[in-house]
């Protein structure tokens, strides 16, 4: 369950304050998910606790959006709009073909001067990086990775299917499909290195 809670601070004029209590849960178990990163706009952060609970205190006239992500769940956004906020948030576990399941918790966090969050950090090197603006900017996980367009749109999907083959999607900044292509790992005797080629 999401819910709200309002306290009021006083400066030069009153502040609305509205605290996001929830409970994230597995949209088939609906047991707790734990450790999940809850961010809004990538200018706040938090993590669900061993019982999937989470608070994040923001102004009630600001219109955001929270970001949701844990390993082995596909990564969640929400737009908040005023005071309309979903009652519960359900999350759908990735495939277990997928080629971007993230493992562990986060262990390091950067910033941008502004205070908005640049990368996140996982562990065996996984991270995800963010553009100011709070969009995706890239994502690399196993030697996968993702990159998006600043305007949320998808850019390039890079996967490793096997050790000596990679598959290498491009989009054009409208979302339609730029070129599909698959690379191999061959050696080069000119170079006297193995190197990706068609």
């Amino acid at each position: 369950m999401l819910c709200l809670l309002c306290c009021y601070s006083y400066s030069q004029e009153k502040v609305d304050k509205i605290y996001l209590i929830g409970t994230l849960l597995d949209s088939i178990e609906r047991s707790p998910i734990p450790f999940a990163t809850i961010y809004l706009d990538s200018l706040y952060m938090t993590t669900s606790d061993f019982d999937g609970n989470f608070s994040i205190e923001v102004c009630s006239n600001e219109s955001l959006t929270l970001n949701i992500a844990q390993s082995n769940y596909i990564s969640k956004t929400i737009s908040l709009k005023g005071i309309q906020y979903p009652h519960e948030i359900l999350l759908s576990k990735i495939p277990p073909n997928d080629s971007f399941v993230l493992e562990g918790v986060p262990i390091d966090t950067a910033y941008y001067h502004s205070g908005s969050i640049k990368i996140i950090r996982y562990p065996k090197n996984d991270k995800i990086e963010f553009y100011k603006n709070g969009n995706y900017k890239y994502q690399i996980v196993n030697e996968n990775s993702r990159y998006w367009y600043k305007n949320g749109k998808i850019k390039q999907i890079d996967i490793l299917e096997t050790n000596h083959e990679r598959t290498i999607i491009k989009y054009y900044k409208n979302g339609k499909l730029k070129s599909h292509e698959s690379l191999y790992w061959k050696f080069n005797k000119n170079k006297n290195e193995g190197e990706w080629s068609k």
